[in-house]
């Protein structure tokens, strides 16, 4: 598919399309990335961010990994 055939099907100009394409989209909006998916059969899923570990998580899991190597009896 050229960069005319996708801006004509999702209804945008070819230059927002060529822009995006060599990574000078900053003013890309969400909408026109789901419209240029969708055009091209794609589906964009999120996924929750990873939290980052506390101190304690960390404090857990060396415990946790303390108790059951192989050391431990």
């Amino acid at each position: 598919m050229t960069q005319q055939q996708l801006a004509d099907a999702a209804g945008m100009h070819q230059e927002n399309v060529s822009r995006f394409e060599r990574g000078r989209g900053n003013d890309f909006s969400v909408a026109k990335l789901l419209r240029m998916l969708q055009v091209m059969g794609y589906d964009l899923q999120f996924t929750p961010a990873r939290q980052r570990p506390t101190l304690e998580d960390v404090l857990a899991e060396a415990r946790s990994s303390a108790n059951t190597g192989p050391l431990s009896r």
